[in-house]
């Protein structure tokens, strides 16, 4: 797995929802509610500082071969009332492109992943048993779908490609 070398600046998220609908603004990176993210088997972590710039707030990421995240779960939000993601961002430096859409090439600059509470209801007993698998090993239930944005160095945008790790993300 090679690792994220580059900086991005201005990445801020909100759902929302059309005029009629609720809109919910996510709290900027650094107040309550956002946690760390860090891989185990990842020395290095980005770093986060928040900013800002051009009358709002940023949070600006800094990674020289490394990566970790920020999260910001939220629960109980009515997808029918809050059905948009909208965010901005921008990166001072890309990657050197390798194929994006394979394991050895799953490497971007900045990524936004939507995860979904697992429903064991609807997975397979092996589903089931794998979650059990993979809690014990992270010490930590892990989502059960997700939709991942990513800043890609070769895909145009709007490119649709399979998680090329699992099929549970998209």
């Amino acid at each position: 797995m090679s690792l994220a070398r580059g900086s991005v600046l201005g990445l801020l998220l909100w759902l929302a929802a059309s005029a009629a609908a609720q809109e919910l603004t996510i709290p900027p990176p650094g107040t309550a509610g956002w946690q760390p993210l860090a891989f185990p088997k990842i020395e290095r972590h980005t770093r986060y500082t928040t900013a800002s710039e051009d009358g709002g707030g940023v949070l600006h990421a800094e990674s020289e071969c490394s990566a970790s995240g920020l999260l910001h779960p939220l629960r109980g939000v009515d997808l029918a009332q809050t059905p948009l993601l909208r965010w901005r961002w921008r990166l001072d430096e890309g990657l050197a492109a390798a194929d994006e859409r394979s394991k050895d090439g799953d490497d971007f600059a900045a990524r936004v992943y939507v995860t979904f509470a697992f429903e064991p209801e609807r997975a397979s007993l092996l589903e089931r048993a794998a979650r059990r698998l993979g809690a014990a090993v992270y010490g930590e239930d892990m989502p059960g779908s997700s939709l991942t944005y990513v800043w890609s160095s070769a895909e145009p945008v709007g490119a649709r490609w399979p998680n090329p790790f699992t099929a549970s993300a998209g």
